[in-house]
């Protein structure tokens, strides 16, 4: 017999089969394992780079963002130096011109005033730097809070009354709850005029500022300063606090300001342990309201100056927003061109007024909107706007007048802060005829001023001399081309009837008759009237010329009914008679 040995099963061929299965499936399965967590990892990689990478874009995009407002902020605050630095020295400039030994004293005290303004700029930016180094401290004073918000608050009155606002002060407090109040004086007076000065800024003639101070625990102060002047948009309202932030709002982007003053005054009320809060809504006016303590225990001894403060110890009185009230400029004679200046810089305004007003009559406007309406009415021989103003600004006020076809002839001279070619360029594109940076040379200004007149007279003879019918000049603006055009169209076609005059003349341009009649004698020195006249002889002589008739008939053609008053007209204007003029002509 052969006998053959099995081998056990698990060293069977199928059992081998199975192992290499066995080894081949956990082999596959480390590897699946190893790649996901390979995946994983990559995908949390992934999610980690997008994440660092979109932190980093924030940060980016934050730091794009600080360089631009910090880049507006040094714009916004070189307009602030120089507009008082123009005040300081333009009189300085006018005396040495002179040689007067003495300032006149409103001259001085402008040049006080700005100088004063210059100064405040200045300590801003140093305690915005105090701030930010923490070398800003308190010096607390024991005073009676009421007394001294009281005494802030009606430096302000004469402001008040110039500018026809209502200005009002309460206290909620029984007058002992705040008699022994610790608080720092300097920067209470700092956070409180910041706030009165804003509230005047933006509220108009008829409008309110209030301040009214209450205590409702005898420990602390609750101050609310409101007003009833344009408000703030609901989008900016988060960001009036911020550091360098101003609006691109009619309340504050075209207002003179630097961007610190909100921010240093949130920073000095949470230096002073206080809060300070802001509600507003466009057209209806502003709340800020301010909390802050008044006991001693709040504050640490360091910090505590043990005197108390006179309570005589004011501000100086406020008497405008930016100087003197504006006064009625003088009028030397009714026949000095007429000058429009729009500046919603009062100080400004006074220094240009003055120095023009001996050779120009001079109206004024604080503002783009309202410039426009007066150089549509008024129709001035020129006008010099500052660039930055609220509303429309000095650009675009320029724009408008260029473009309405009642003020396009009117020159204009823009003003500047801004030093750069490309503010320049784009005053000179709006259509500025002329362009000046301040601080600016009051000389400068009077030649530049009286050569923009000057040449606009010579034209004036021009169109006098030659009744429009010469072609437009090509450096003319295209609406004051086509305004000449329509003119002389509408008054060609009419001038054949006798009964045509002004009345059709202004109905046909769609122009009230006064306008036209501003705008024609802007042009001509003429009135509408003596311009249509002027027409009819021009095409009277041009039909004689060519003998296209006789006298009384081309004197027909033309509009006249009376032979004798065409003749003597036609001897006024040639200075030679129609007849003696046809007879020349049948010569030549």
């Amino acid at each position: 017999f052969e006998f053959r040995i099995l081998p056990p099963w698990y060293r069977t061929g199928w059992a081998f089969a199975l192992y290499s299965l066995t080894l081949i499936g956990l082999i596959a399965g480390i590897v699946k394992w190893r790649v996901h967590q390979l995946q994983l990892k990559t995908r949390q990689l992934e999610l980690l780079v997008a994440e660092r990478t979109q932190t980093v874009q924030e940060q980016a995009n934050k730091l794009a963002e600080m360089d631009r407002i910090k880049s507006r902020f040094f714009a916004n605050i070189s307009h602030e130096f120089r507009t008082p630095l123009t005040l300081i020295l333009g009189p300085v400039e006018d005396w040495l011109s002179r040689k007067q030994s003495l300032a006149p004293e409103t001259d001085l005290r402008r040049i006080r005033r700005n100088a004063r303004r210059l100064l405040q700029l200045i300590n801003q930016l140093l305690d915005l730097s105090r701030l930010e180094s923490g070398r800003l401290i308190l010096h607390i004073t024991r005073s009676d809070f009421s007394a001294f918000l009281k005494g802030l608050v009606m430096s302000f009155a004469s402001l008040a009354e110039q500018k026809k606002i209502h200005l009002q002060f309460s206290a909620d407090a029984p007058p002992k709850a705040l008699a022994n109040s610790y608080f720092d004086r300097e920067k209470m007076e700092t956070i409180v005029t910041n706030l009165l000065s804003n509230a005047f800024k933006f509220t108009p003639a008829g409008g309110s500022v209030s301040v009214s101070v209450g205590s409702p625990d005898g420990k602390t102060a609750t101050v609310l300063v409101s007003d009833s002047g344009s408000g703030i948009p609901a989008a900016q309202l988060p960001h009036v606090f911020e550091r360098f932030f101003r609006g691109e709002d009619h309340r504050s982007a075209n207002q003179s300001g630097t961007g610190i003053g909100l921010a240093l005054v949130k920073e000095l009320v949470e230096l002073h342990r206080g809060e300070i809060a802001v509600q507003s809504e466009a057209g209806k006016g502003t709340v800020f309201t301010l909390n802050f303590p008044l006991n001693r225990d709040a504050f640490r001894p360091t910090e505590i100056v043990d005197t108390l403060d006179e309570i005589a110890d004011w501000p100086a009185e406020i008497t405008s927003e930016t100087g003197e009230a504006v006064r009625a400029a003088a009028s030397k004679s009714s026949d000095n061109p007429l000058i429009l200046i729009v500046e919603d810089h009062a100080d400004v305004r006074s220094y240009i007024r003055e120095q023009l007003h001996e050779n120009f009559r001079i109206v004024e406007s604080a503002d783009g909107d309202s410039g426009f309406l007066r150089a549509a009415d008024a129709i001035p021989d020129l006008v010099i706007s500052d660039v930055m103003m609220p509303g429309t600004d000095g650009c675009a006020l320029c724009e408008k007048l260029k473009t309405d076809p009642r003020t396009s002839h009117i020159p204009v001279i823009l003003l500047t802060a801004k030093a750069g070619n490309e503010s320049k360029l784009t005053g000179l594109e709006s259509g500025a005829d002329d362009y000046l940076t301040k601080p600016f040379n009051a000389r400068e200004l009077n030649i530049r001023v009286k050569n923009l007149i000057g040449q606009r007279r010579k034209l004036r003879e021009i169109y006098r001399r030659e009744g429009l019918l010469q072609p437009a000049a090509p450096e003319m603006p295209s609406v004051e081309q086509e305004f000449l055009r329509q003119l002389m169209a509408a008054t060609e076609t009419g001038i054949a009837s006798e009964i045509f005059g002004p009345e059709e003349l202004s109905r046909q341009l769609n122009m009230s008759r006064r306008h036209l009649q501003r705008k024609i004698r802007a042009l001509t020195g003429q009135s509408p009237a003596d311009f249509i006249r002027t027409i009819r002889l021009r095409q009277a002589r041009d039909l004689l010329a060519r003998h296209a008739g006789n006298v009384s008939e081309i004197a027909f053609r033309v509009g006249f009914n009376n032979l004798s008053y065409f003749a003597r007209c036609f001897k006024d204007e040639f200075g030679v008679s129609p007849s003696d003029f046809l007879k020349s002509a049948k010569q030549d």
